[in-house]
């Protein structure tokens, strides 16, 4: 006896089902792109570092370069007038420009295997920057940031569960209303001829939830769709304290920046040159032209921290926010 017999879901649960997998599409694509803005953020960060290290490497290399010169006595004849324990001070100075210098070329080479590997090139892929580390002045609209970044990646991924977990707990209400099942039927008995017996039959069942209304179900899509709020929220309130504390760090770091750029530099390499020309005619020692030269490439070397730190608060602003804020 042939028979067909169809299901008919009622309440919705078919477009329920439909609603939770398209939710659950769209939250993977969102953390898709919120897995791209963290490699983004990864790129960015290391080729910063590769530009910090290679002005510290030329910093060190020019004063190692000048240690070296005077250490041969090329340029000063009168270093070998100098006192035993100067030489020997002089020559301490010069192993320790030589290991920064050493210290600077590890700094580079490690940033740039880390640039690498992000880019997935080769080990021996020679890679050329194309901008130098310099200061860009950022001043974003404060309450336009956390507009950005409420349209951030994951937080759009984590609406969307919450969405779908919505979707779920009407699916779970809506399964405590029965479906109805419709059978179709063709019966023929005996030897095919005229007088043989047929039967159609048509059915309609519909199940009773009397004690199973999917009570467990509906608590469990409940207390999922409770914890996707809670998490949304909890997240929310995570991104507000980022960005507020990356836009703070970012200010302070870019007030720094503008500290050393008021001519400060300037100042010191004046400052060293002229005392290049006192020594040149014996009015300082050559200990002192030596200690205001180290002080020189030393505020170089802190400015390049400084802004190196002020790019890098810069990104981890951009990092928060999920956009671009140059």
């Amino acid at each position: 006896m042939p028979v067909l017999t169809q299901l008919f879901e009622v309440a919705g649960k078919r477009g329920f089902r439909v609603e939770s997998a398209g939710y659950g599409t769209k939250s993977s694509e969102a953390m898709f792109e919120d897995t791209i803005r963290k490699l983004r953020f990864a790129v960015k960060d290391a080729y910063y570092r590769v530009q910090v290290g290679r002005a510290h490497l030329k910093v060190d290399k020019n004063t190692y370069a000048r240690i070296s010169r005077l250490l041969k006595g090329n340029t000063i004849p009168r270093i070998h007038d100098m006192d035993e324990r100067d030489k020997i001070r002089f020559r301490i100075l010069s192993v320790q420009a030589q290991a920064q210098v050493i210290h600077d070329i590890q700094d580079v080479d490690a940033a740039t295997a880390d640039l690498r590997v992000l880019l997935g090139l080769h080990p021996v892929t020679e890679l050329e920057l194309t901008t130098a580390l310099d200061y860009q002045r950022v001043d974003p609209h404060r309450p336009q940031l956390l507009k950005f970044a409420e349209n951030r990646p994951d937080i759009v991924a984590k609406r969307l569960v919450f969405s779908k977990r919505k979707a779920e707990f009407r699916l779970a209400k809506s399964i405590a209303v029965p479906d109805v099942t419709v059978d179709l039927g063709y019966l023929v008995q005996g030897p095919m001829g005229p007088d043989n017996q047929q039967q159609w039959t048509f059915n309609v069942g519909i199940p009773l939830p009397i004690f199973d209304q999917n009570q467990g179900g509906i608590m469990v899509a409940n207390a999922d769709l409770l914890a996707a709020q809670a998490d949304l929220q909890k997240t929310l309130n995570d991104l507000y304290v980022e960005v507020d504390t990356a836009y703070r760090r970012m200010v302070q770091s870019r007030n720094l920046v503008e500290a050393y750029r008021i001519g400060i530099l300037e100042e010191s390499e004046s400052l060293y040159r002229s005392t290049r020309e006192a020594y040149a005619k014996e009015k300082v020692s050559f200990l002192d032209m030596l200690d205001v030269g180290r002080t020189n490439a030393n505020l170089k070397e802190d400015y390049l921290e400084v802004l190196f730190a002020y790019q890098r608060d810069v990104l981890l602003l951009e990092n928060a926010v999920g956009q671009d804020i140059q």
